[in-house]
């Protein structure tokens, strides 16, 4: 092969070409921000949905493919607690480069609680996937509310002790929480459990 042919056969190799990280540093460097659409008593929140709608264009631009799965090799956990059903278990997320046929998997926890055990499985699998997604393309969240300032206010931060609830499970990932007077009986994330339990507290006090 002479120095013409050695030119050629360089000119044939596609230019720009990623590893498997560069092309998720690449979506987490053009990600747009997250706006929060959806708005309850005490404040807004984002969908699975949204977090979908914004990453498939950049998986398709860097031909990623990602895929879920739950993990047979870790622990299940489905145990009954007073009326409702706590279940915890491990996903797992496998990142592929479909062009270099590259992948890697990662593993994050899902936990949920209602009294259906399916529906707590349910609510554990979307709040679990909508956080490791975002986490993990470092998608900015915009027009967020705390839920400790309600109306504007910040209010006062309110200790939960063990006479004024029964069960605080996991605040940050957890579905639903029971207060001293029995189950709310509806299903809420960690932090709308927690501002309903400072918020039921307050209104006792009041009382």
């Amino acid at each position: 092969m002479n120095q013409t042919d050695t030119v050629k056969e360089k000119a044939k190799k596609p230019q720009g070409n990623h590893t498997l990280y560069q092309k998720i540093q690449q979506i987490q460097s053009e990600v747009g921000e997250l706006v929060k659409r959806s708005q309850n008593a005490y404040y807004k929140y984002f969908n699975e949905k949204q977090v979908l709608e914004l990453l498939k264009p950049l998986l398709d631009k860097q031909k990623l493919a990602i895929l879920l799965s739950d993990d047979n090799e870790a622990e299940f956990i489905c145990e009954k607690q007073d009326n409702n059903w706590f279940v915890k278990y491990r996903k797992l997320m496998l990142v592929i480069d479909t062009e270099s046929r590259e992948k890697e998997k990662f593993s994050f926890w899902a936990t949920g609680i209602n009294q259906d055990p399916a529906k707590a499985k349910g609510a554990a699998e979307t709040y679990a996937v909508k956080c490791i997604l975002s986490k993990f393309f470092l998608i900015p969240i915009g027009d967020e509310l705390d839920p400790d300032k309600i109306n504007g206010a910040s209010k006062p931060q309110t200790v939960v002790n063990q006479p004024q609830t029964k069960k605080v499970i996991d605040l940050g990932e957890c579905q639903q929480v029971d207060c001293e007077n029995g189950a709310i009986g509806k299903r809420m994330d960690g932090f709308q459990a927690k501002a309903y339990c400072n918020s039921h507290l307050n209104e006792r006090r009041k009382g």
